[in-house]
C-alpha cells in the first residue's frame, strides 16, 4: 500500500500489513491456492460485495455504451461497433480507470488476497513460481498499487455482421412470440 515511508521502516514490522491478512485471508483458502498453482488464475468468492460489482458493471457499461458500444444490447453489437472501444490485441474491452475499479483495487480484502496469494506462490520460489530474485527476501505482504485492465471479452461469434443479423433475427422471434403468448 503507497504511502511516503522509508523502505527501512516498512521493513521493520510487518505487523499492519500481517493483520490486513489476519482480518481478510480467510478468503483465499487454500483450494483457492491450489487451483491458482494449477491454472494460474483464481477467482475468490465474496472478495468483491455485490454492492462492489454491481457499481462497477453499471460504470464499465456505461463506458463503454458512452464509446458507440452498448454491451446492453447484444442484439445490435456487431463488429463495427465493437471497434469503438476494443483493442486490436483482441476481442476484449480494455478497462483502466475506473473509478470502482480502484476502489476494488484499493481494499483490504483485495490486498489481504493477494498478499497471501504471492505469500503461498511467488514468495515459496518453487516450481513454477521459482525466479532470479529468490536471495532477495522479497516480502509479497508489501504490495504497491498497480494499475491493471479490466477486460470483458465477448463471444467471438458475436463479432460477425451476419452473427448480428441472426441474433437480431432471433430476438424478434421471441418478441413475436411473447406477444401472441400473451393474447
Amino acid at each position: 500500500m503507497y504511502n511516503q515511508t522509508a523502505w527501512s521502516e516498512l521493513e521493520k514490522s510487518d505487523t499492519p500489513a500481517q493483520q490486513l491478512i489476519d482480518d481478510h485471508g480467510q478468503l483465499l483458502t487454500d483450494r483457492h491456492i491450489a487451483f491458482f498453482k494449477k491454472f494460474g488464475y483464481v477467482v475468490v468468492e465474496g472478495a468483491v460485495s455485490k454492492k462492489q460489482a454491481t457499481k462497477l458493471y453499471r460504470a464499465a457499461t456505461k463506458f463503454t455504451k458512452n464509446k458507440g458500444c452498448d454491451l446492453l444490447t447484444p442484439n445490435e453489437l456487431g463488429a463495427k461497433e465493437y471497434k469503438k472501444v476494443a483493442t486490436s490485441f483482441g476481442a476484449m474491452v480494455e478497462l483502466f480507470y475506473l473509478e470502482e475499479q480502484q476502489k476494488i483495487r484499493l481494499s483490504e480484502a483485495t490486498y489481504a488476497i493477494t498478499a497471501k496469494l504471492g505469500v503461498n506462490t511467488w514468495n515459496t520460489c518453487e516450481g513454477t513460481f521459482a525466479h532470479p530474485f529468490a536471495d532477495q527476501n522479497l516480502d509479497c505482504r508489501k504490495l504497491w498499487l498497480y494499475i491493471d485492465r479490466m477486460n470483458i471479452r465477448l463471444p467471438t461469434g458475436w463479432l460477425s455482421e451476419e452473427s448480428k443479423t441472426k441474433r437480431k433475427r432471433a430476438s424478434s422471434k421471441k418478441v413475436e412470440e411473447s406477444k401472441k403468448a400473451k393474447k
